[in-house]
């Protein structure tokens, strides 16, 4: 006896079976032995492109057909990993523009006093 709730979980099933293998199929990163030394200073990207980049992947994930719940669960999941990852850098840009002001604040204040000393200084007297 087939009803309507059996077909609909083995519609769910496959489909699922069916996500599971695709993902099993898609290529995989290779594990990478390179020390971190060899990866490029994170500063030197543009992290206003990289956070529009992130936010135009996380609309591509909200545009996939929720085909089923399966699917549904994993966009989710995806879409809110990508937002953790979105905030995190938004986190770390903040903190690295706050280190460039405290160092050009700094800066400013060793500049000031070289200023205040050579303003000090007696003039030498050239030898006649």
């Amino acid at each position: 006896m087939n009803t309507k709730a059996s077909r609909r979980r083995r519609k769910e099933r496959i489909a699922t079976s069916e996500v599971e293998e695709r993902a099993a199929q898609l290529p995989q990163a290779p594990e990478s032995e390179q020390s971190t030394a060899a990866y490029p200073d994170p500063w030197l990207f543009d992290t206003p492109a990289l956070l529009d980049a992130l936010a135009s992947c996380r609309e591509a994930i909200w545009r996939i057909p929720m085909a089923n719940h399966a699917v549904h669960l994993a966009t989710q999941a995806a879409a809110d990993q990508n937002w953790r990852l979105e905030q995190h850098i938004r986190d770390l840009w903040h903190l690295h523009r706050q280190g460039q002001r405290e160092f050009a604040k700094k800066h400013e204040s060793v500049s000031d006093q070289e200023v205040d000393q050579k303003r000090h200084r007696t003039p030498r007297r050239a030898a006649v």
